[in-house]
This record gives C-alpha cells, structure tokens and sequence, in this order.
C-alpha cells in the first residue's frame, strides 16, 4: 500500500490517509472484500499514531467505503452500495464516535459505551450501568401487567408534568426516612437523571457564567451542560471529595451561579465526599450566591455502612436541588428519575418540564409505583449490594494480579465503578485502541474532565460483570497493558 503524506500540509494527515485509500477503493485497487492493515501496522508504516489511522478508517465508514467489525478489522465495501447502506445496517463504527483528530469526545465516549456493550464477544467495562443478569425483570413484569388490568386506557393517556402522585408520595417517604421529611410536592418525575440534569441547568445556571463541577466529573452532566452552550470549570477531587481550597478560589474568580456535585460514589472516581467536606461546600454556595445541583445516582448502592447525610438534608438556604433516578439501583430502561426542590425553584423546574416533554410515561411510573407498593425495592437493593460487594472484591484482586507496578486504583464502598491511574508512560487513549484488540473495553479518563484532562486514567464498572467474567476482563486488559509499555 503506497500512501505518501505531506506533513507541513494543511489538510489532517488522517484525511490525507482517507483521500489515498478512497482513491484506490474506487479505482478497484482495493476489491470489496480487501481487509485493510491492522490501525497499528499501517501507522508504524507511516510513522503516525493509530487515533490518526482510525480516523482515517472511521472517514472511510462514514462515506460507506469500509466496515469496521470488532475483533475482526476493517474491510474494503462495495462503492456502488456506499450512499445506500443495507437495511438495519450501521454505517458508524466505534472509532466514528469516539476519536476525533483533537482527542477523545465525551459524546463519543457515552455513544460508544453504548455500542461496544452489544458485542457479546468482548468484555465491556466501559458503560456505567448495573448488571443486566440481576435485573428485577418477571416482578417489574407482573406490575405491568397490574397496572394495565386495573387502569386500562388511563395508564396510556396523558397525565400531570409533575408526575404520578402516589409515585411521588413514595419517593418523599423514602427520603425522609434517611434526611429530614420531604413533602410529596417538592418531587418532580423526570424521563431519568440526563432529563433532571437538563432541566435542573435550565432553571439554575446563567448564560455566560461558568458551571463548576467535580474534576473529573460524570461526563453526561459535561454533554449537558455544553449543549447549553456553557463553560464548566473543574475543582479537583482527593479521596474525601471536592477540594474546597480550590472551589472557593473558583467561586472568587469566576462567580458562579451554579456548582455540580456528586457526593456518593462519585462517577467516575467512586470516592465518597466526607460531611465536614459537604458542610463546608454549602458554607461556600451561602457566602457567593450559588445554587448546588446534587447527583444522587448510585447513592443507594451501599455496601460500607451509613452515608453522611445528602446536602439537601444539611441545606438551610434552600440552595440544593437534589437529582436522581431509578437507573443504577434499579432498571435503567424504564428511564425514571426525579428531581427535589423547594419553593421557586421547583415551580421553575416544572415550568421547564412542561416545555420539554409534558410529562413521563404515565404506564411506567404506574408500574414503578406498584413495584415499590408491592415491597420488592429492599430485597433487590439487598441483593445487588451483596452481589456488586463481591464483584468490586474481584476487580480489586484481579488488578492487584494484572496491572503493572506503579498502577493506582480507588477502593469505593458503593456504587459501580472505580478509578484507575496507569503509569504516566500510557496514554489510554492509544490503550483504548489495543485493549478492544485484546477483547476488553473501558471508559477512556480524559472525557471526564471538563478541562485539562490527565492521559493515564480509566474507569472500570465492576459491577456489570460475574466474577469470573472480570477476571478474564482484567487478565485482556493487563495483556493490552503490557503490548503498549513493550512498544
């Protein structure tokens, strides 16, 4: 294959390499069917790196020229059938959503979490999900069927913005018996935490005032707040959370109206912020004026004894909106969560959603309601904590086994997933692309941080997978590991 580049260029060398191959496609050079050089082969070849290759790749899918199959390589497509792709056939691969010639994406990133858990011959701990073999399935079911043989044609119609009232009434229960009580009123339903989070920006943060967060933080919240066109500026985490020598020189300079937290199981670190730390934080928000969005996603999968109370349970202000979902703890498809809010701000929030969306499938909540009613939330939450307990006991071993020396990872008492710090040596940007050769996936660290990303990161969901699973996962890995440090 001759591909010469011209590197003082101003075109990519990535679209440089796309032009030359997609010249010899259509020139029948390269026959439908040709398996093009492995990403790594061809960029030692022409002395670039395998993101530039897979970019160049991912062009070539885009344009229907080439089909990238997992495990397998990239393939030369027919160019008669390139501006019209098969039925149910995807013409985006997984280096389309991920890699782009500045980096990784956090769009890119979340879509390909998606993507690369449908592959049943590679072992995916990238997308921050619950396990799918302990999902709640034939009681969720039977509520289902509950709902729709006592309330018909109801449950399928219309229904109030704020949501199903006994289904609000539950969560409020539920809340007060771990914070101080809160009213049915103050719950707003929302089509899962992403709508929450969505809204909550809507109502909270101001045009061309930055949005603080965590650093790293949930890279959903980051997609989010970007697509309302917002600058987020990162405070850095230790393991008792957000810095707050740092937050208040933060708020001092830029004079947020907004600051974004998840104090439990933080995603994607799994740290916990300790109460003096969260005092401290709505001590902050009180001296410069600023609302706190708290995440409380995961917040329920404990397994290390008694959370330090929620913020909302510490507030005197009134500053804290409260956001969460069923989705981690319970069934990420139903895509049910809620909001908590006081006052003005929750009318704000209504106001946004009724705008947004109108209102959350009225079946869904019908069935999550009875779900609750019927008593089946303990004894699922009992289970997967017992069950996640032993398989983040897993993960901890098998890295302590496969990862080389000088490699740090978290210890979370609860939650997903954990934290993991290679030697400064590997850019797991380029791992990403040798580990999905191996089998094995993760989610890249650098998209978890709003600026100034570190290289060596990733986070690993340890609860997706049984045991045994993990152990090959983490064996893969360290394989993927150990290829980039020979090279």
């Amino acid at each position: 294959m001759h591909i010469r580049l011209q590197r003082d260029a101003k075109r990519p060398l990535y679209l440089q390499i796309k032009d030359q191959l997609e010249e010899e496609i259509e020139a029948g050079t390269l026959l439908p069917g040709t398996k093009l050089p492995a990403t790594r082969t061809l960029a030692d070849e022409l002395d670039v790196s395998r993101i530039t290759v897979s970019n160049a790749y991912a062009e070539l899918e885009v344009e229907g020229l080439a089909e990238g199959r997992v495990g397998s390589g990239t393939f030369v497509r027919n160019p008669s059938s390139a501006e019209h792709p098969l039925p149910g056939e995807n013409p985006f691969d997984w280096r389309t959503t991920l890699l782009r010639p500045s980096g990784v994406s956090a769009s890119g990133m979340l879509a390909d979490m998606l993507h690369l858990a449908q592959q049943p011959d590679l072992i995916s701990f990238a997308l921050g999900a619950p396990a799918t073999d302990l999902l709640p399935v034939r009681p969720f079911r039977r509520s289902i069927n509950r709902v729709l043989r006592r309330d018909g044609a109801t449950a399928l119609q219309y229904d109030d913005a704020v949501g199903y009232r006994p289904l609000r009434r539950a969560i409020a229960q539920r809340l007060s018996r771990t914070g101080p009580e809160t009213r049915s009123n103050e719950v707003l339903i929302t089509s899962g935490s992403q709508q929450g989070l969505d809204l909550a920006t809507r109502v909270l943060a101001k045009p061309g005032i930055p949005v603080v967060t965590e650093s790293p933080t949930y890279l959903g919240a980051l997609d989010v707040f970007q697509s309302h066109g917002l600058d987020v500026v990162g405070v850095p985490v230790d393991d008792q959370g957000m810095r707050l020598d740092r937050l208040e020189r933060v708020l001092d300079h830029h004079q947020s109206r907004l600051i974004y937290t998840i104090t439990a199981f933080h995603n994607p670190t799994g740290t916990t912020m300790a109460e003096e730390r969260r005092r401290g934080l709505l001590e902050l928000a009180d001296r410069y004026g600023a609302a706190v969005l708290e995440d409380g996603i995961g917040s329920e999968l404990n397994y290390g004894g008694p959370l330090p109370p929620r913020l909302r349970a510490l507030d005197e202000g009134h500053r804290v909106v409260f956001v969460n979902s069923f989705s981690k703890a319970l069934l990420p498809g139903i895509r049910l969560g809620y909001l908590v809010a006081s006052g003005p701000l929750r009318e704000g929030l209504v106001a946004a959603k009724r705008a947004t969306d109108l209102f959350t499938s009225s079946l869904l909540q019908r069935a999550l309601y009875d779900f609750l009613a019927e008593g089946h939330l303990e004894p699922h939450l009992e289970t997967v904590r017992a069950a996640y307990a032993r398989r983040r006991d897993a993960m901890l071993d098998a890295l302590s086994r496969y990862l080389p020396d000088g490699t740090r990872w978290t210890r979370p008492t609860g939650g997903l997933w954990l934290w993991v710090t290679l030697p400064r040596s590997i850019d797991t940007a380029q791992l990403y692309l040798t580990a999905l050769d191996h089998g094995v996936a993760f989610a890249v660290g650098a998209v978890f941080f709003p600026q100034h990303p570190t290289s060596s990161s990733l986070r690993l969901n340890f609860a997706a997978h049984p045991v045994a699973r993990i152990d090959e996962g983490l064996r893969r890995l360290g394989g993927a590991i150990r290829e980039e440090l020979d090279k």
